[in-house]
């Protein structure tokens, strides 16, 4: 394959997932959307928000199963494990709370879809439980939320499948404080820092941590860069110190920090590009078109459709 289409978050879109690729030129063969000499690579977070959490799985499964593409597991994918998975030893409890606010309306939209622990929830569940937290191909590095030399490092000898976390990884993964949890909310949730002030995000929940925008060269001190209200980096007052940086050997893409839905579609820098402009939220569905031997990335093989 010469080249591949890197997609961002699509949750629930599926109508507009669908109109990306035609935009791109696959088109629909023996029940999957390929294309003759590229391949398309999912960042993850297929689900929830959008009206089509179900068919949008089922637009990129059979994609995957058809060698056409390939995807990455995004938080909101690891959160529907977490919220199906009983929580040892605890009767009638999950790794995710099912009945807090936040978690039933974040998951909301999913799970009207599905319903409430049924065959096909079950089903959709286990194939989620399928998918890499990361992706590293002679080219290109694909990730949810942040690369992380060093989490990769800690999991990777865990793991029977590149990249999967097993069974018997997800108890600890959910706990806070393990080194396995850790590691994971790293790659699919990016890191975090207590800011000095708390904020009010998307959703409505207030918020004392800010993500760090670790594609940024930030040096260690009492400002560093965050993803504020809004899709907006701005450099922010931290209560705790920032103690590593996120070294970048190729060129990496990513998702899940909702980025302005107006504002320019461009590299974070020539090795690292978010493609989650906000597409859960009426904002454009993008994706970049590399093509192999490419060595920097840029704006003009970014590819954008709306609803």
């Amino acid at each position: 394959m010469p080249g591949y289409d890197v997609i961002g978050d699509i949750h629930g879109q599926a109508a507009v997932l669908e109109q990306l690729l035609q935009t791109l030129g696959y088109q629909r063969k023996n029940g999957a959307w390929q294309h003759p000499d590229r391949t398309a690579l999912f960042c993850g977070d297929l689900i929830d928000r959008g009206p089509e959490s179900v068919r949008t799985v089922s637009i990129v499964r059979s994609m995957v199963d058809a060698g056409a593409a390939r995807c990455v597991m995004g938080n909101h994918e690891y959160n529907a494990v977490c919220f199906f998975t009983p929580k040892p030893g605890c009767p009638g409890e999950f790794l995710r709370k099912n009945f807090t606010d936040k978690n039933r309306r974040q998951h909301g939209a999913f799970l009207r879809e599905v319903g409430y622990r049924t065959p096909l929830h079950a089903e959709l569940v286990a194939w989620f439980k399928t998918l890499p937290l990361w992706l590293e191909l002679d080219d290109v590095c694909i990730v949810h939320a942040c690369w992380s030399e060093a989490a990769i490092a800690f999991l990777a000898p865990m793991m029977e499948r590149p990249g999967v976390l097993p069974d018997e990884l997800y108890p600890d993964s959910a706990r806070k404080g393990t080194p396995v949890c850790d590691a994971v909310k790293e790659l699919c949730k990016g890191p975090e820092l207590t800011v000095a002030d708390p904020f009010i995000d998307k959703d409505g929940n207030p918020r004392s941590k800010a993500r760090v925008c670790w594609w940024r060269q930030n040096a260690p001190g009492e400002q560093v860069w965050t993803m504020r209200d809004g899709g907006v980096e701005a450099r922010s007052a931290v209560l705790e110190p920032l103690t590593q940086s996120w070294p970048v050997r190729k060129p990496v893409f990513f998702g899940h920090y909702w980025l302005n839905p107006d504002s320019p579609q461009v590299p974070k820098s020539p090795l690292a590009a978010c493609l989650d402009y906000s597409a859960g939220k009426g904002g454009p569905l993008v994706c970049y078109r590399f093509d192999k031997g490419d060595t920097e990335l840029v704006r003009e093989k970014f590819v954008a459709v709306r609803a």
